[in-house]
């Protein structure tokens, strides 16, 4: 039987992912690194962000493609109005983790951790615990 594919959902991260268009080649993004490793090819990204950061997620998406030509980058801008206020994002999130319908059984999802704000990171941890994102967590580090 052949290996299902992988799956990651994961925030677009103002902080870790953005920045100076100049010089983002040359310093650590958390969803780049997840999306560069030869061991793990991922078929499928998607990208969540709010609706006002959607030109720098836009960007980094194009910047997934570029590195990883395999990988499907996916927008999903959600209605955020703040990104630190849990009832709202936890809603937005399991929302959306309904509509996408993820199935363990025909794909492994990687649920990323590591960027977007604390109350998005422990959203989606929760919702993964929970098994509305039926995945496992994935927290990604800069190299020392």
């Amino acid at each position: 039987m052949p290996a299902k594919p992988t799956v990651v959902v994961g925030f677009f991260g103002s902080v870790l992912d953005a920045g100076n268009p100049d010089d983002r080649w040359d310093r650590w993004r958390p969803t780049i690194d997840v999306v560069s490793h030869e061991d793990l090819v991922v078929s499928r990204f998607h990208l969540l962000h709010d609706e006002k950061a959607g030109k720098a997620a836009a960007a980094l998406a194009e910047d997934v493609r570029q590195v990883s030509p395999e990988t499907e980058a996916v927008l999903h801008g959600l209605p955020l109005p703040d990104v630190w206020d849990f009832e709202p994002v936890y809603g937005a999130l399991h929302d959306l983790a309904r509509r996408l319908a993820f199935d363990p059984d025909r794909e492994d999802l990687l649920v990323l951790i590591t960027a977007g704000s604390h109350v998005e990171q422990i959203c989606l941890f929760l919702l993964t615990g929970s098994r509305h994102l039926p995945g496992r967590a994935l927290q990604a580090r800069a190299p020392p």
